[in-house]
């Protein structure tokens, strides 16, 4: 006689007792054979055993003629409730409150569900096989919870906090004809937390999204000081959905779902975290962009926008140097404080001063690391400590820093984190010598960075990009492309910024917003509903300002730490999707995912070029991360190039007809664990003159890597393969 053994399990969320835990005993459960064309037949009865929601059922097919039958499962409630205290089976009339009860289906069944491994509950087996273990059965939750939590950026406190208590939470149901369905209603707690259970005869698969409305009656304002609702607070939005957002501590997670398949949304200790001022980044129609190429350009741009100046200027960067470039921008920044203007300037200290730190690596490179004779090796060593002691000199900001001191208008906010440092801890098969490096080398600060770049003035017109203030990044004279930057006064690098005027620029005053208040700085006001919408034109640092009628669409993406991972995902979103040409120039590239994906691409046809630093790249971990990679590429049918005597710090990405430029790098650091910034322009013709004006320039004063060049160019010591390999590439 052919049968199947079936081991299955029903569990459900408990709330009060806040786990997972089976359905009680005795409830009834059918295995039974879908059938297209007649009645579904009924092949095995049994009932759930043992406290932990497991009944074993025996099948028995000998009936049918099928080779395979198609297979699913009932649980029977018989009309009980169960008790979330006892766990007990309960008449519903028994509980009164049902805060303390769980209303199960009248009928369970598999057929539309999914187990808790992801495996359907209709399926073709065939006879005399089994379905599940007794040791692992095949598990379906009857219950369907979702865990959220709603949250907004407190300026006061710095940190993300909970909306207050008391706003009603929905699950939506999205109909494409009729009115969207209510599926469960919940109230956020003092956490902003809600859990929400859908009624157990929901539509299976449902197009789900969340929203709250708070009713007209409650103010739609908090209080920053004690999370209350406030009609005097700050305004937070009346309505709100996450259909078009993303979840805030994974920024790759839509808050829709179309046909969910799952059985929960978040978990107790995890739920899904929204930012109800937060999304997707938003485009921006009708802005101006221009791409302010190298030192000389964007100073005299630079200089002329903070001379111009009426309300506002604000700078970030990651390093602000005092060399005559730093002092030059400072005693700029000053006078316009002195004439009225509010200027802030937030940068890194303590990264500006560690920064000599690059040639005592260059140095270990020297001594580990790279194939030199003797002589070489001491040439070059000697050479880095004469440039090492000129860079402290610059690096000490004592007097920017004092500069700034005093002035009534002018304040200037250090962003450096507490360092978490690590060294590379050397794998046991690893050689002597990379034990020796391991222990010679300085700690690496893995730890949360400000390597944003961007200058606001007047919330109307920004620049953003890759360039900090200091004498490499900005200067009077261009250099001169055939001449290499070790016979200039000092190195001069090849960068970019991008200037916007426009809408757009509210969003990264928004930013430098966040990041101000959060590193103590006063809240600057937001403009009159407290949202930055720019609803005033006279406003000091979020005007209304009119889209240009002939204006691009530029989008504003970031990197913000364990919230927002939007250049992640618009970069290497984007680079999945290329149709006809991905062109990168960037100067750090250890991302493996974003390797795959050039690979990728140009497999399928589409052009992909990239253009990297030379030998004058700062970092040689950075320089053979990159060279080490160039065969992979080659082979996948990607054109590179070594942009020639200078050093290239541009972040300049075209893909198809978007064009991004910003400060991130295509590393761990630019798309995880710095605050990093990229403005994106959604134009053909924009990318095009991209290509033209940077790319293919840029090809001109650069050379084109083949196969036979790569051995030369890798000519390190095995233990810096293993170095990069092993460390470089998983932490850089």
């Amino acid at each position: 006689m052919a049968k199947i053994e079936c081991n299955i399990a029903f569990v459900y969320w408990n709330p009060v007792l806040q786990r997972m835990m089976g359905v009680p005993d005795d409830l009834e459960v059918r295995v039974v054979d879908r059938d297209p064309i007649v009645a579904d037949d009924l092949l095995g009865v049994g009932r759930t055993r043992g406290g932990q929601g497991r009944v074993t059922l025996v099948a028995d097919t000998a009936a049918g003629n099928e080779a395979e039958v198609e297979v699913y499962f009932e649980l029977l409630s018989g009309g009980y409730d169960i008790d979330l205290k006892t766990s007990a089976l309960v008449f519903p009339a028994e509980i009164p409150d049902p805060r303390r009860s769980l209303k199960l289906p009248a009928s369970f069944s598999s057929r539309n569900h999914f187990s808790t491994t992801y495996v359907r509950g209709l399926f073709k087996v065939s006879r005399d096989c089994m379905i599940g273990s007794p040791d692992g059965p095949l598990t379906f939750v009857v219950t369907f919870d979702c865990f959220l939590q709603l949250v907004y950026w407190n300026g006061r406190r710095g940190a993300y906090v909970g909306l207050p208590a008391g706003i009603e939470v929905e699950a939506v149901d999205r109909e494409r004809v009729f009115k969207d369905r209510v599926l469960a209603r919940g109230v956020l707690d003092e956490n902003g937390r809600v859990h929400l259970r859908l009624d157990p005869d929901h539509e299976v698969m449902p197009d789900l999204y969340f929203q709250y409305r708070i009713p007209e009656e409650m103010p739609a304002a908090v209080d920053l000081d004690t999370n209350a609702l406030s009609p005097s607070g700050m305004p937070i939005p009346r309505t709100w959905s996450s259909f078009e957002r993303f979840a805030l501590e994974d920024p790759a997670t839509r808050g829709y779902w179309d046909n969910f398949t799952g059985y929960r949304v978040g978990t107790q200790a995890q739920p899904y975290v929204f930012d109800v001022f937060g999304g997707a980044p938003k485009r921006r129609a009708g802005n101006l962009a221009r791409p302010r190429i190298d030192g000389a350009e964007v100073l005299s741009r630079l200089t002329s926008l903070i001379e111009t100046a009426k309300s506002s200027i604000h700078v970030q960067a990651m390093l602000y140097f005092n060399d005559p470039i730093g002092r030059r921008v400072t005693d700029l920044l000053i006078a316009k404080a002195r004439q009225g203007v509010a200027v802030r300037v937030m940068f890194d200290k303590k990264t500006t001063g560690d920064s000599f730190n690059i040639y005592v690596m260059k140095c270990l490179w020297a001594r580990y690391l790279l194939n030199l004779s003797a002589e070489e090796r001491e040439r070059f060593i000697a050479r880095m400590h004469v440039e090492e002691e000129a860079e402290k000199l610059r690096c000490d900001t004592t007097a920017i820093r004092a500069a700034f001191d005093g002035e009534p208008n002018a304040r200037l906010i250090d962003t450096t984190f507490p360092y978490v440092e690590i060294r590379p801890k050397p794998p046991s098969h690893a050689p002597e010598a990379y034990r020796e490096l391991a222990e010679r080398l300085p700690f690496f600060t893995v730890a949360r960075i400000d390597h944003r770049k961007m200058i606001i003035v007047d919330g109307r017109t920004a620049l953003v990009g890759g360039m900090n203030i200091g004498q490499e990044y900005l200067y009077d004279t261009p250099f001169d492309p055939l001449k290499d930057a070790d016979e200039e006064e000092w190195s001069k690098w090849h960068d970019i910024m991008l200037e916007i005027e426009g809408p757009a620029v509210r969003d990264l005053q928004a930013l430098f917003h966040e990041r101000w208040v959060e590193e103590g700085g006063d809240a600057f006001d937001l403009g009159p509903r407290g949202l930055g919408e720019g609803t005033n034109p006279s406003h000091p640092y979020f005007p209304r300002i009119e889209p240009h009628p002939n204006g691009l669409p530029v989008l504003i993406a970031s990197t913000t730490p364990g919230a927002r991972l939007h250049i992640h995902s618009e970069i290497l979103g984007r680079m999945a999707a290329a149709k006809r040409r991905i062109l990168v120039e960037v100067p750090y590239f250890t991302s493996q995912e974003a390797w795959t994906l050039l690979e990728d691409a140009a497999r399928r046809g589409v052009k992909v070029i990239c253009i990297f630093a030379d030998h004058h790249n700062d970092s040689l971990e950075s320089l053979y991360a990159v060279r080490l990679r160039y065969s992979d590429l080659l082979r996948a049918g990607v054109e590179v190039y070594e942009y020639q005597r200078h050093m290239v710090h541009a972040k300049v990405i075209v893909v198809d007809d978007a064009t991004i430029i910003g400060s991130a790098n295509l590393d761990h650091a630019g798309l995880f664990n710095h605050y990093e910034v990229a403005a994106t322009v959604e134009d053909a013709g924009f990318a095009d003159a991209a290509e033209r004006d940077i790319v293919q320039a840029d090809i001109r004063s650069s050379r084109r890597i083949e196969e036979a060049d790569i051995p030369s160019l890798t000519d390190i010591s095995p233990v810096a393969k293993l170095y990069i390999k092993g460390f470089v590439n998983v932490w850089f």
